[in-house]
């Protein structure tokens, strides 16, 4: 019997350890800080170099608002959790999708982006071909 091993996890490569410690100097010093920064470089492990890159990239875009949440301890109770946004920028600004068609359980046929999943109901070789036949053939 053949003995598994686990996959080797991807240790942090250096661009995004090096971001994340520009991340973690934006926030308030002491133990805050120190805590998020391990926090946020145990995140890595596992991802590919490209997407720890691209982590850290929206870790450090996040950080003055990680930082105005975390300065006044007194509001803890009030602080709003920062959310890292998963969508492309390009979907997000709505400039580029990647689309397939797809169809639902009653047969109708729309498109969704394979990025982001945003859904489009208009065609754009025309309009729908099951829509616009007549009924029965006849014009």
């Amino acid at each position: 019997m053949m003995d598994r091993e686990a996959p080797e996890l991807q240790t942090p490569a250096f661009v995004p350890s090096l971001l994340i410690s520009l991340a973690g100097r934006v926030l308030p010093g002491g133990s805050r800080r120190d805590r998020y920064r391990q926090e946020f470089l145990a995140e890595l492990y596992g991802m590919t170099p490209a997407r720890q890159t691209a982590h850290a990239l929206q870790i450090v875009a996040s950080s003055w608002s990680l930082r105005s949440a975390t300065s006044h301890p007194q509001r803890e109770g009030k602080t709003i959790l920062t959310i890292l946004r998963s969508k492309p920028l390009l979907c997000l600004l709505n400039i580029r999708h990647h689309w397939e068609v797809q169809s639902t359980p009653d047969g109708e046929r729309y498109q969704r982006c394979t990025k982001c999943g945003k859904d489009r109901m208009e065609y754009p070789w025309g309009p729908d071909p099951k829509r616009s036949a007549p009924i029965g053939g006849v014009g």
